[in-house]
C-alpha cells in the first residue's frame, strides 16, 4: 500500500519512465526465464556434496550424482536420515499466526494462532524438509510452494530442539531452547536475486548469525533459491493463476534452501520441530503469516548394539551360563553423529520357560553408566533362578548430543539362558564281604550350589548283574541334599552272594542338574563271597559181587545249603581215585540237607570207593569228600551161586527126575542162580551109577561147556543101555567174581525101565492027526532082545487056551524071532 501512496505522488512523466521502464524489465525477465527455462540444467548441491539437488525444481533429475530431490522426500524413498513433507491447507481457512506477539523474535509463549485465511501469495500449500549426515556434518534443506506469486517473498524456517506444537486455546506448546535455529529466505526480482540469513536463540533472544546467497553450485554453507522459470511440480499443486488444481509451478512459487549446521557449528544437540512460515519481509520483526508445523529430528538416531558377556567372553548370541555365574552386558551406541556420549541403564527381563519380551519394563541392573568411547559396561548380574532372560538398554544422550534417545533389545546378542549347574557323584563301596553280612555305600555330590537341595537315592544291582540293565536288588529310601557334600552310607544285606554294583543318583532341583554314578564307576563293586559248606558221607555196607551198593551224603553249615550232591564210585582197589569213575549217580537234589545216590550193580570183587561232591549253590561253594575218607569204601566179595538142573529125555519128557525107555537120549540143562551177571567159568556135566556120585558110569561124562554172563551150555546126550537109576550131577567152576558151586547128587535122577517087546506067531499049515505042527514067534520093539521063548499048545478045541495040553521046549532068541 505504500507503494501505491507514492505512485499518486509521482508526476505523468515520471509514472509513464516508470511503466515503461518496468514493462521492458518485465518482457526483459520474461525473455530470461524463458531462456533460463530452456536452457536449465541440473544446479548442484550448493550445500554438501551429492546429497541433494538445490537447482530450483523439486524432480530428481541429476542421475546418480545428486540422488534425491523433493520428489523423493514426498514419495519416500529419498536417502534421508530424517524427511518431513507437510500439506498445508490453502485457500481457505488455515492455521495461520496471530497476534502483535507472533514474531520471531518473541517467545513461543507470546505466539498465538487461529483458523483463518492469508494473503494468496503467503499461503502455503506445502511445506518440506529432509536432514543427512555426510563426513560427520549435518545437513538441512527445506523448502515450500506458494498458493500464488506476485512480488517479492520471504520466508522463515524454524528448527527447535523442544517439541513445539499448537494448542487448542490458540497458544503454542514447547519453549525455544538454546540454539535453536531459524533461516530467512529472502527473495526479490522474481527470485533472481536470493538470500539467505541464520539467527540463533541465545540467551533468550534471536541473535543473527552467518549469511548466505543464491545457491550457485559452488560449496556453500547457506544459500536459497527459487524457480525462476515455470518448473514441474511432482505432486498436486494447486497454481491461482491457473485453472485447475494440478499445475506446475509458476516462477518463484517453490522456495528451498540448504544449511550446513556443523560447519557453522549450529549442529549443537538434536532438534524436534520444524516450523515453516511466510513473513512480511526479511526483517528480524516481520509479521509472520501462515505456518506449516511438524516433528523433524535433525538428530540421528542412536545405533545400540549389545552384547552379553560371561567371564568377559561373548556367550554368543542366546548364549548359555550356568546358574551362579555371573554376566554384563555392554553396549555400544555409534551413528553418524560421531561418539556418542551420555548414559545407558540396563534392564532385565526374565521368563522360566521361554524368550521373555523385553521391549519394554523389566528390572533395573545396577547403577546407569556413562558412555566412554561410546560404550558402557552394566554391573554385574549373577541370576538367581534358572531360565531365560534378555538385556534391555535405555539411552539417554548427554546435553548438546547429536543421537536421540533410544532403547534397544532383542532375542540374540541381548539374550540368554540359565541352565543347572552340573553336579557329580561319587561313591565308596570296594567290599568284600561274607554271604549275610551288609554291604553299603556313600555318595559324594560334588559341583551343587551352596543351596543345593533334592535328594540322593542309592541302588544296588546284582548279584552279578554288571551292567546294572535288570531290576535294582535294594533300592534305598531318599536322602535329603542340603548342598554339596557325602551322604549316606545305605546298607542292606544281600540274600545272594556274587558281585554287586551301587548306583547313586542326585535328583536335582531348581538349580541344580541331577547326575548319577555309572554302573562300572570306581567305587562301587561289592563282592559277596559264598560260604564253605562241610560234606560228610556214608557208604552202604559190602555185598558180594553182583550186588548193589550206594552212598548217601549230608551237607551242613555254610548258608543254607541247597543244591545237588553228585556222586562217584572208584574201584575196584582204586585208593586214590585216580582212575575213571565206574559210576556216576547225580546231580541229586538235597533234602533236609541229604541225598542218597542211586545203586550200583557190582560185578567185581575188591574194595570200591565212594566220592560225593556237593556241587554248590548262589551262596555256598562246591566241597567234595575225600577218596578215602572214612565210612566211603565198599568191600565186594565174590558171589556164591547155586547151580540148578533140568533133565531133558525129549518129546517133553524134561524134569529133575525122568524115567525114559532104555535107548532114549538124555541130557542136562542148568542155570546159576546168585552168580554176577557176567560169570564166566564151566559147567562140567556127569552121570553117576550111585547115589552119592562117587562111581562114574561107564560113558558117563556129560561134557564141560562154558558159562557165558552166567549162563552154562547144556550137555552133551546120554544113552543108557541099561535098566536102572542113574544120578546127574553139574559142577561149576567159579571165576574170579563167583564161588564153584555143584547140584546135589541126588537133585536129578534118570530111571531106565526094561523095554516091552512085542511078540506075533505064525503057526504052521493045517496038518492031518499025526502030523507035525510049529509055530513061529516074531520079537518087535524092545531093546535089543535075547533069551529064550517058551511055546505052549492049547487044545483041541480050547478056544480059551484053559488047558495047555503040551509044552514045548524053549526056544532061543535069535535077534527079534
Amino acid at each position: 500500500m505504500a507503494s501505491r501512496g507514492l505512485w499518486h505522488f509521482m508526476g505523468a512523466r515520471t509514472r509513464r519512465g516508470l511503466a515503461l521502464s518496468w514493462s521492458a524489465l518485465f518482457v526483459l525477465s520474461l525473455l530470461l526465464q524463458y531462456f533460463s527455462f530452456a536452457l536449465a540444467s541440473p544446479i548442484a548441491a550448493a550445500v554438501g556434496t551429492n546429497l541433494f539437488e538445490l537447482d530450483g525444481n523439486a524432480v530428481d533429475d541429476s542421475g546418480a550424482a545428486l540422488p534425491d530431490d523433493w520428489d523423493k522426500v514426498k514419495a519416500g524413498t529419498s536417502g534421508a536420515d530424517s524427511a518431513l513433507f507437510i500439506t498445508d491447507g490453502f485457500n481457505q481457512n488455515d492455521d495461520i499466526f496471530t497476534g502483535g506477539g507472533s514474531k520471531d523474535v518473541s517467545s513461543i509463549s507470546s505466539w498465538a494462532w487461529k483458523s483463518a485465511s492469508v494473503q494468496d501469495k503467503d499461503d502455503i500449500e506445502h511445506a518440506f524438509a529432509a536432514a543427512y549426515t555426510q563426513s560427520g556434518n549435518t545437513f538441512v534443506y527445506f523448502g515450500l510452494d506458494r498458493y500464488q506469486t506476485s512480488g517479492d517473498a520471504t520466508a522463515g524456517f524454524w528448527f527447535l530442539k523442544s517439541s513445539v506444537g499448537k494448542a487448542a486455546n490458540g497458544s503454542f506448546t514447547g519453549a525455544h531452547v538454546e540454539g535453536d535455529v531459524l533461516v530467512v529466505l529472502d527473495f526479490s526480482n522474481g527470485g533472481a536475486v536470493a538470500s539467505a540469513q541464520i539467527y540463533t536463540w541465545h540467551n533468550g533472544a534471536l541473535t543473527a548469525g552467518a549469511s548466505g546467497t543464491k545457491c550457485d553450485g559452488s560449496v556453500q554453507t547457506v544459500c536459497a533459491i527459487s524457480n525462476t522459470a515455470v518448473a514441474t511440480a511432482p505432486w498436486p499443486y494447486d497454481d491461482k493463476g491457473a485453472a485447475g488444481a494440478v499445475n506446475d509451478f509458476p516462477a518463484n512459487g517453490l522456495f528451498e534452501g540448504g544449511i550446513n549446521l556443523s560447519a557453522l557449528k549450529l549442529d549443537t544437540g538434536c532438534f524436534s520441530t520444524f516450523i515453516a512460515e511466510t513473513r512480511s519481509s526479511n526483517s528480524e520483526t516481520a509479521t509472520l503469516s501462515d505456518l506449516a508445523l511438524g516433528s523433524f529430528s535433525l538428530c540421528a538416531p542412536a545405533q545400540i548394539s549389545t552384547q552379553v558377556k560371561k567371564d568377559g567372553q561373548s556367550t554368543g548370541d542366546n548364549g548359555h551360563i550356568t546358574i551362579g555365574q555371573a554376566v554384563t552386558d555392554t553396549a555400544t551406541i555409534t551413528g553418524t553423529k560421531g561418539t556418542a556420549t551420555g548414559t545407558v541403564d540396563f534392564f532385565q527381563c526374565f521368563s522360566a520357560t521361554s524368550t521373555p519380551d523385553c521391549t519394554s519394563g523389566g528390572a533395573k541392573v545396577g547403577a546407569t553408566k556413562t558412555l566412554a568411547s561410546g560404550s558402557a559396561t552394566s554391573d554385574a548380574l549373577t541370576p538367581i533362578a534358572v531360565g531365560q532372560y534378555c538385556f534391555r538398554v535405555e539411552y539417554t544422550p548427554a546435553t548438546g548430543s547429536k543421537y536421540l534417545p533410544g532403547t534397544h533389545t532383542n532375542t540374540t546378542s541381548e539374550c540368554f539362558v540359565v541352565d543347572k549347574k552340573p553336579t557329580s557323584i561319587s561313591t565308596a563301596a570296594d567290599q568284600t564281604v561274607g554271604i549275610g553280612a551288609a554291604i553299603s555305600d556313600t555318595a559324594t555330590l560334588a559341583g551343587a550350589t551352596a543351596d543345593a537341595s533334592g535328594s540322593i537315592v542309592f541302588k544296588a544291582y546284582g548279584p552279578n548283574d554288571d551292567t546294572c540293565s535288570k531290576a535294582a536288588a535294594f533300592t534305598s529310601q531318599s536322602v535329603a541334599v542340603t548342598g554339596p557334600g557325602d551322604y549316606g552310607p545305605a546298607s542292606f544285606t544281600p540274600a545272594t552272594a556274587g558281585s554287586y554294583r551301587w548306583i547313586a543318583t542326585y535328583s536335582g532341583d531348581a538349580k541344580n542338574l541331577g547326575s548319577a554314578g555309572a554302573c562300572t564307576d570306581p567305587g562301587e563293586h561289592d563282592v559277596v563271597n559264598q560260604a564253605t559248606p562241610t560234606i560228610a558221607t556214608v557208604a552202604s555196607a559190602s555185598v558180594a559181587a553182583g550186588g548193589q551198593i550206594h552212598d548217601t551224603a549230608s551237607v551242613s553249615g555254610g548258608a543254607n545249603p541247597t543244591g545237588t550232591v553228585t556222586f562217584k564210585l572208584y574201584g575196584p582197589n582204586d585208593a586214590t581215585c585216580a582212575n575213571p569213575a565206574v559210576f556216576t549217580s547225580g546231580p541229586i537234589a538235597l533234602s533236609n540237607g541229604s541225598a542218597t545216590s542211586g545203586n550200583f550193580t557190582t560185578t567185581m570183587v575188591g574194595t570200591y570207593r565212594w566220592r560225593a561232591t556237593y556241587n554248590g549253590d548262589a551262596n555256598n561253594v562246591s566241597v567234595s569228600g575225600a577218596c578215602n575218607a572214612a565210612n566211603e569204601s565198599v568191600v565186594v566179595i565174590p558171589a556164591s551161586p547155586s547151580i540148578q538142573t533140568i533133565l531133558d529125555g525129549g518129546n517133553g519128557n524134561t524134569g529133575a527126575h525122568i524115567t525114559v525107555a532104555l535107548g532114549t537120549s538124555v541130557h542136562d540143562t542148568s542155570s546159576l542162580t546168585g552168580a554176577t551177571a557176567d560169570a564166566g567159568g564151566t559147567v562140567h556135566y556127569r552121570v553117576f551109577t550111585d547115589a552119592t556120585c562117587q562111581t562114574l558110569m561107564s560113558g558117563g561124562d556129560a561134557g564141560t561147556v562154558p558159562v557165558v554172563n552166567g549162563a552154562p551150555g547144556n550137555s552133551i546126550g546120554i544113552v543108557f543101555s541099561h535098566a536102572g537109576i542113574y544120578y546127574w550131577q553139574a559142577d561149576y567152576s567159579g571165576d574170579a567174581n563167583n564161588n564153584a558151586a555143584s547140584s546135589n547128587c541126588t537133585s536129578e535122577t534118570v530111571t531106565l525101565d526094561k523095554a516091552i517087546p512085542h511078540i506075533s506067531t505064525q503057526a504052521s499049515a493045517d496038518v492031518t492027526v499025526g502030523g507035525k505042527i510049529h509055530d513061529v514067534a516074531t520079537l518087535t520093539s524092545g531093546f535089543n532082545p535075547t533069551g529064550t521063548i517058551t511055546f505052549t499048545v492049547y487044545g483041541p478045541n480050547d478056544a480059551t487056551c484053559q488047558n495047555g495040553t503040551v509044552v514045548l521046549p524053549s526056544a532061543t532068541v535069535t535077534g527079534n524071532k
